[in-house]
């Protein structure tokens, strides 16, 4: 089940918005959003996002954007985005950091509110066609 647990402020709109929190299938349908989203941008194989082991860095990296992505824009918990992901929270926590430090970066923050669009518009078509197909 899903619900709004709270709202926040859009870094694009600056206007308050509710914040969805999900779990169960619409978890697992953000985190299949994010890594698609991630893997073309970055040229990263999707299923190299959730590898149990280590990585080169820059599939490391595309990991680290796709875990802040889907706490950021999915408004998954930690918790949930590393379990999601085959991580700990504290990893998510790290990563999250990281992408923040990197925004100063004005091409990165460009390509990163450019993700955060489209997954925000992918998000809202994908979970209206699983409650509209009568699913959660």
């Amino acid at each position: 089940m899903h619900g709004i647990v709270r709202r926040a402020r859009s870094e694009l709109t600056g206007k308050f918005c509710p914040v969805v929190r999900l779990s169960g299938r619409p978890a697992v349908i953000a985190r299949e959003i994010v890594e698609q989203s991630v893997s073309l941008t970055f040229g990263v194989p999707a299923p190299e996002l959730r590898a149990p082991t280590r990585s080169r860095a820059p599939v490391a990296f595309a990991r680290q954007v796709a875990m802040y992505l889907a706490h950021v824009t999915c408004g998954l918990s930690m918790t949930d985005v590393g379990t999601l992901f085959g991580r700990d929270r504290s990893t998510v926590a790290y990563a999250c950091s990281l992408v923040e430090d990197r925004r100063d970066d004005p091409v990165f923050d460009r390509s990163l509110v450019s993700l955060e669009s489209a997954i925000a518009i992918l998000m809202k078509v994908c979970l209206f066609v699983h409650v509209d197909a009568g699913h959660d």
